[in-house]
């Protein structure tokens, strides 16, 4: 893993620590050091050369604690913005919460192994 892509992972994982405690917001691709690195394309493939992608093998965070933050933030009336997430998104309960720090728990499984 090069240094730039450590970099944004540990952001990724900055970022989704301050969301469970609740001192960040969730503004999906625009707030996301890995997306900012790769969410455009590297030969043409979405998210090419991201680690997410890498260890999933499919593009934009499926199959990912991801997956279940959006899901939950979109149906949930204390965290939600009910599909509006132009503000960002907050963990505002505790099921909210739980997701970011899996979150966290997976994207620090991509770190390399040894590596603080």
């Amino acid at each position: 893993m090069t240094a730039k892509i450590l970099k944004a992972l540990k952001g990724s994982i900055s970022k989704w620590m301050k969301i469970a405690q609740g001192t960040g917001v969730d503004l999906g691709d625009r707030n996301c050091p890995l997306c900012q690195q790769f969410f455009g394309c590297e030969e043409g493939l979405s998210c090419g050369g991201c680690p997410v992608r890498e260890k999933t093998g499919l593009v934009y965070c499926k199959r990912t604690p991801y997956t279940k933050w959006t899901k939950h933030v979109d149906n949930c009336g204390i965290c939600g913005n009910r599909g509006d997430r132009s503000k960002g998104i907050r963990a505002r309960c505790d099921d909210a919460v739980m997701l970011a720090l899996k979150e966290v728990n997976f994207l620090e499984s991509l770190l390399p192994k040894g590596k603080p």
